[in-house]
């Protein structure tokens, strides 16, 4: 039989935490559109044949998007950085390696 001591205290904080890993997730989701918007603003200043009235305006969005990016990513480091160290100092989160389970988490679901 396997005893871990950290382990119940974990559940106790993931189960406190539903409403941080859901602002996780809506950030993740939110960078990922602002960043597939800059890529498709990108090729379009690159390929497309745009008269200097519409690259500038593309380019004013994308500067703004970059911006906003950042903004995100800042948001989401934050939030990361006081979820992560509710956690223990040296291991982390047991059930966790980054976005996916662990491989112990993968062998306590199906064991």
């Amino acid at each position: 039989m396997l005893v871990i001591p950290e382990l119940e205290q974990e559940v106790k904080l993931q189960s406190e935490s539903k409403s941080t890993r859901k602002e996780l997730r809506h950030l993740r989701m939110e960078r990922d559109s602002v960043e597939d918007t800059i890529h498709r603003l990108e090729w379009s200043l690159q390929f497309e044949d745009l008269t200097e009235n519409e690259k500038g305006k593309l380019l004013s969005e994308h500067d703004n998007l970059l911006q906003k990016l950042k903004g995100i990513r800042c948001l989401l480091r934050d939030a990361q950085m006081q979820h992560h160290q509710k956690f223990h100092k040296v291991w982390g989160q047991l059930m966790k390696t980054g976005y996916q389970n662990s491989r112990f988490a993968h062998q306590v679901m199906y064991l």
